[in-house]
């Protein structure tokens, strides 16, 4: 009986995981929305660039990338016209500072709805004082 009801929860779990990541799909292979950072370990200050790769869909309306450390923040936007957008966009951010940086893009469909996540950790080292 224990073993039918773990058997079950697990069952439930997985459902639950699976409806999950339905609702907002995260990046990934037949993903809306999938990203590429570059590089990803650099020197202050860095120029970074996103490479965000859009499932072409006719619900598409924004792309918004941000990249984000513990005392620096930037980002950037740009509106999408459904099918007709182009499938990749290429954002950069240049003269960030050292830090260890979450980048982030988040495919926006109709009424703001998210249809799309995806996250990518960089970092950017400090100069060594003296050299």
């Amino acid at each position: 009986m224990l073993l039918h009801a773990v058997s079950s929860i697990r069952r439930v779990s997985l459902l639950g995981v699976l409806v999950g990541a339905l609702a907002v799909s995260p990046a990934g292979a037949g993903a809306p929305l999938t990203m590429r950072v570059y590089p990803q370990i650099s020197f202050e200050p860095a120029t970074v660039r996103i490479q965000a790769i859009v499932e072409r869909n006719s619900e598409n309306r924004a792309l918004e990338i941000t990249a984000e450390s513990e005392d620096f923040f930037r980002s950037s936007a740009v509106q999408l016209d459904g099918d007709e957008s182009p499938s990749v966009s290429v954002f950069e951010f240049r003269e960030l500072p050292a830090g260890s940086y979450e980048v982030r893009g988040v495919l926006l469909g109709r009424n703001g709805r998210p249809r799309g996540l995806a996250a990518k950790q960089i970092v950017v080292a400090g100069r060594p004082v003296g050299r």
